[in-house]
């Protein structure tokens, strides 16, 4: 189908179609989610299992050794990297290239690892976890000269305020100060019923453990056997049975000890602003929008502290019903902080991200801007005009283009809309500017439209084919660097894509036109001062330069 000539023969499903495209843009831009780089698949888990007390040379022989000789001979695994360090050993495993069922190679080191026998009885349940990124958003401080335990409770009823909103990532506190479960014995007691403490710290050590049962295999799938511990609580404990006589006589661990809850001891102070504080990080873990999870803890905390409300454009276009309104009246109707204490954001890195969408934003209106004085100094003001549009219609197709394949708008894909805004354009001013060209030279505007669009057709299709073959290579690239590379040529194919099929179907169409109208006599004041700059310009240019 000759492109050129169905859109200059058909003008109202060509102005429908950008009408439809630049719609489809905006909508696109608000709803495509925003993060730091593009999703990576980690191909990788982490084998964790614990053994109190344990040398580094102890946590080899007796736990790491077994696990490798386990792993090693599964059919996905491709590398194991084991780290023993005093009480506990770390084996990350890499599964091969090419692992097409990653969940089912996980499950299967799963099962592998906690049907091991024979270890020692000290040794804690095996933790197999899938190594995820969690990439930091914002971090809140919470400071002031209080008791910790207030402070903690503080801290919190923070975090558990911003988990009511789906839109949150990974929440975790640092600086928190864990609990831990104290046992006093009473020595009279001891000496009274005979025990020793090595005895009651045994019978501890056995309610707590974790033993492993083997595996029952069926048709269904294998099923792992392990007796579980219960809660550690204070009250719990105190019903551990030390001793029972064949008499029904029963010793509680209550009945020789005094057990309770106190603070870990641990030995760094966390301060802010030289008072002692306590911080907590939320990250990105999974498809979440980070400037919208940024937005959201901006304004939770905007309200803990009792600031205005301060609505952006967007929020007056809703209404005031966004997630950041929200989040903020949540945060004025919560209890009060603590007296003598302030919250406040601290290294908002999802500002990074907010700031390259504004330099896309200023890029995109300050290249259109440019594009349009250069081509109305040069060319025509139709031709101008109608160039300008052709690079928004361009951009917004390619933001819908990416909404719709779900590549998400980050880093590096802005980075390529950055580059590639200067490169949308160069098509549309070689197939206008011929098509101008051909009008000059008293062809009719329709005519000229669909034969000056055609005669350049080829040279810059293969123009933009070749700069789109030059990013091709970077699809190639293997691994973790592939995935962060790889979104880069698809938006950079997408936006010249789009550029060439605006330049060879929407361009002509408008420009044979407006062309056309341009034919007509004309007596109005701005148009007689066109024509005059236009004889001028071209007198100057052929006569003082060519």
């Amino acid at each position: 189908m000759n492109l050129p000539k169905f859109g200059v023969q058909n003008p109202v499903p060509i102005n429908l179609l950008m009408a439809a495209l630049i719609l489809a843009g905006i909508f696109s831009s608000f709803n495509l989610r925003r993060q730091f780089f593009p999703d990576m698949d980690f191909d990788k888990v982490n084998v964790r299992m614990a053994y109190p007390g344990a040398s580094p040379e102890d946590v080899q022989t007796s736990i790491a050794k077994r696990i490798e000789n386990a792993l090693v001979n599964l059919d996905d695994v491709d590398e194991l990297n084991t780290t023993c360090v005093e009480g506990s050993v770390s084996v990350v495993v890499s599964f091969k290239e090419g692992t097409i069922n990653l969940d089912e190679a996980i499950d299967e080191v799963r099962r592998t690892v906690e049907s091991i026998q024979d270890l020692p009885a000290d040794v804690e349940r095996p933790r197999v976890v899938r190594i995820q990124p969690k990439m930091p958003v914002v971090m809140v401080q919470l400071w002031g000269d209080i008791d910790k335990q207030v402070m903690k409770k503080a801290i919190r009823d923070i975090r558990d305020d911003l988990r009511t909103f789906n839109e949150m990532g990974a929440i975790t506190v640092g600086g928190d100060i864990g609990n831990e479960l104290t046992v006093a014995l009473d020595q009279d007691s001891l000496i009274e019923h005979g025990i020793s403490i090595s005895l009651v710290s045994d019978r501890i050590s056995s309610w707590m453990r974790q033993v492993p049962g083997g595996t029952l295999r069926s048709s269904g799938g294998d099923i792992v056997i392990r007796t579980d511990n219960p809660q550690e609580k204070s009250i719990e404990l105190e019903e551990i049975v030390i001793r029972s006589t064949h008499n029904g006589e029963t010793l509680h661990l209550g009945d020789i000890a005094n057990i309770g809850i106190t603070l870990v001891d641990v030995p760094v102070n966390v301060r802010f602003n030289e008072e002692p504080a306590m911080n907590m990080f939320v990250s990105k873990s999974g498809d979440q929008d980070i400037v919208l999870m940024a937005e959201i803890v901006r304004a939770y905390v905007a309200g803990r502290m009792g600031e205005e409300f301060l609505p952006t454009w967007k929020d007056t276009l809703s209404g005031g019903q966004t997630k950041r309104k929200v989040a903020w009246q949540l945060g004025i109707d919560s209890d009060p902080l603590p007296a003598g204490t302030s919250v406040s954001t601290f290294t908002d890195l999802a500002r990074f991200v907010e700031g390259r969408m504004n330099l896309l934003t200023e890029n995109a209106l300050l290249g259109g801007c440019l594009v349009f004085i250069l081509l109305l100094l040069a060319l025509n003001w139709r031709v101008a005009l109608w160039v300008g549009i052709g690079l928004i219609t361009a951009l917004s197709g390619t933001l819908f283009i990416m909404y719709m394949f779900g590549i998400t708008l980050n880093m590096l894909t802005m980075f390529a809309l950055i580059l590639v805004l200067g490169l949308l354009v160069d098509d549309a001013i070689v197939v206008a500017e011929n098509i101008k060209a051909q009008h000059e030279q008293g062809v009719p505007a329709i005519d000229a439209a669909i034969e000056g669009a055609k005669q350049v057709l080829w040279p810059v299709f293969a123009t933009v084919v070749t700069s789109i073959v030059a990013f091709l290579p970077l699809t190639f690239v293997k691994g973790n660097m592939g995935d962060l590379l790889g979104a880069l040529p698809v938006v950079i194919a997408c936006a010249l894509a789009m550029s060439l099929f605006e330049s060879l179907l929407i361009l002509p169409g408008h420009l044979g036109h407006t062309l056309k109208k341009s034919e007509r006599p004309s007596r109005s004041r701005f148009s007689a001062c066109i024509k005059r700059y236009e004889v001028r310009r071209d007198a100057f240019v052929f006569e003082k330069i060519v």
